[in-house]
């Protein structure tokens, strides 16, 4: 949708241009003209030419940079799944050493141990820091 409204606009300004266009050409024309007006119309175009470069580049530099924002995106929702796997991988290992530990430590002192409860935090908690 945003697509059509901009190549809407860009018709209309394309359009007004080449109206205005026409008429300081029109009016450049005449028998009665300076070489104040001639300069005044060459202006107005040198303007108009330089704001068309100016618009081409950055249109360019918003598409390369679009693109280049959709790349990252994809390389950091696959970088943040990986963490993730990393992590349940993490915790996985840490419940064993603490179950290991437990059942070492109750042959150290001859008692059965009772295995410590895993601790599950919710996300964005840190036990230690509270």
């Amino acid at each position: 949708m945003a697509r059509d409204s901009s190549i809407t606009l860009t018709h209309l300004y394309g359009i007004a241009g080449v109206v205005a266009g026409a008429i300081s050409i029109y009016y450049l024309i005449s028998p009665e003209s300076t070489w104040r007006e001639y300069a005044l119309v060459a202006s107005g175009w040198l303007a108009a030419f330089s704001f068309a470069v100016l618009l081409t580049k950055a249109h360019a530099e918003a598409r390369s940079d679009s693109q280049q924002i959709g790349q990252l995106t994809k390389q950091v929702e696959h970088l943040q799944q990986n963490l993730e796997r990393q992590i349940q991988g993490l915790q996985a290992e840490l419940e064993r050493r603490s179950a290991t530990s437990d059942y070492l430590a109750g042959l150290l002192t001859g008692r059965s141990a009772t295995p410590r409860a895993a601790i599950r935090e919710k996300p964005g908690e840190d036990p230690i820091h509270d």
